[in-house]
């Protein structure tokens, strides 16, 4: 089966979806070698896009899908932004291929919203997800979110992260990491504001990521214990991750940020180096999460118990440290790794029949 990969994240451009696409193909390839074709933006889209860098993009992708290299089977889109391709490639090739999306969570979850850009959006979903065979979320969470726009069907397949030589340190410094996009979903500034101050002084906040959001900046500048240490590549961060107590994901609600988390890669990433995460019990992290052997799970917008776990974790011993960091590894060895999620995935495209 011969399958035609189509993302506008890739690396170099950094984020979860980047990840994502290129450990997908990758696994996807050591499953298929030969078989798997890979579109991506060429020059890459760093940051957020322009309209003209997605119209380029579309252009590009549409010429792929209509000109393959060789003779396609399957077309994986890498997002729900790009589902209004699956209208050409019908066109194109009516029903002898199947075509699947996949959702993360933001590229659902932004159709929610009130605004008029939300609104046009959750339109496209309705009018083209109907051309889809199926849709492949990230997790329950985002799963849920895709059910009011039509999709005919929808599975999950949880996400997994690389497996790591570095070690988690039995001395760790004292400090916290953040990692991530600094977007008020994320809660960092809330973090700052409301449970930093409650921790033990001696412990700081590195934090690491593209700056999106001004107000998150501007909390984070005004903090003296919070330090920023802009975009790390993944090598550097999965070496930060094994220095500290622990990584934080302190997401807000959706209640309060009109926005969820579809999975968080960061939740794998850090016990992939055997140190725990302490994250927000909402969304996806609360599958993302095993709680009490890969990290922690703090219910939302409770300062007082993150500020507990983190004294917690602080106050281990260096024995304590290695048999969490020896549960951690093992777990996200044997369930979060690439290789499943590629093997679902073409599980599900094999059985899958295309829509009449």
């Amino acid at each position: 089966m011969n399958i035609l990969f189509v993302t506008r994240k890739y690396p170099p451009s950094t984020g979860g979806m980047e990840v994502f696409s290129a450990e997908l193909y990758a696994a996807l390839t050591r499953a298929r070698a030969d078989d798997i074709q890979l579109y991506v933006p060429t020059p890459p889209i760093i940051g957020r896009p322009s309209i003209w860098q997605l119209a380029r993009f579309a252009w590009g992708a549409a010429r792929a899908i209509a000109r393959p290299k060789k003779r396609f089977d399957a077309i994986i889109l890498g997002d729900c932004l790009l589902i209004p391709l699956s209208l050409w490639a019908r066109l194109i090739h009516g029903q002898t291929i199947k075509i699947i999306g996949t959702a993360h969570g933001n590229d659902i979850f932004f159709a929610g919203n009130t605004s008029i850009s939300s609104r046009v959006y959750a339109f496209a979903l309705r009018l083209f997800s109907r051309h889809l065979d199926l849709l492949i979320a990230n997790s329950n969470t985002t799963a849920e979110a895709a059910k009011p726009y039509g999709f005919r069907r929808i599975e999950k397949v949880s996400l997994a992260t690389s497996p790591q030589t570095i070690a988690s340190c039995l001395t760790p410094r004292p400090t916290l990491l953040f990692a991530g996009r600094l977007i008020a979903v994320k809660g960092l500034s809330w973090f700052i504001e409301n449970v930093l101050p409650g921790i033990d002084p001696q412990i700081s906040l590195l934090v690491a990521g593209p700056a999106w959001d001004s107000e998150e900046m501007k909390a984070l500048n005004s903090c003296d214990r919070a330090h920023y240490l802009g975009i790390l590549d993944k090598s550097e961060l999965a070496l930060l991750r094994s220095t500290v107590i622990a990584c934080i994901m302190p997401n807000l609600p959706p209640e309060i940020s009109r926005q969820n988390e579809g999975f968080g890669l960061s939740a794998l990433e850090s016990p992939a180096v055997g140190t725990p995460v302490i994250a927000t019990r909402c969304g996806g992290l609360a599958e993302a999460v095993v709680d009490g052997v890969t990290g922690f799970l703090i219910d939302p917008m409770d300062s007082s118990g993150f500020a507990a776990r983190v004294h917690k974790i602080f106050s281990w011993s260096r024995e304590d440290r290695e048999t969490f960091a020896i549960n951690a590894r093992n777990e996200i060895a044997e369930h979060f790794n690439w290789d499943r999620v590629a093997s679902d995935y073409l599980r599900l495209i094999e059985l899958m029949e295309p829509i009449k």
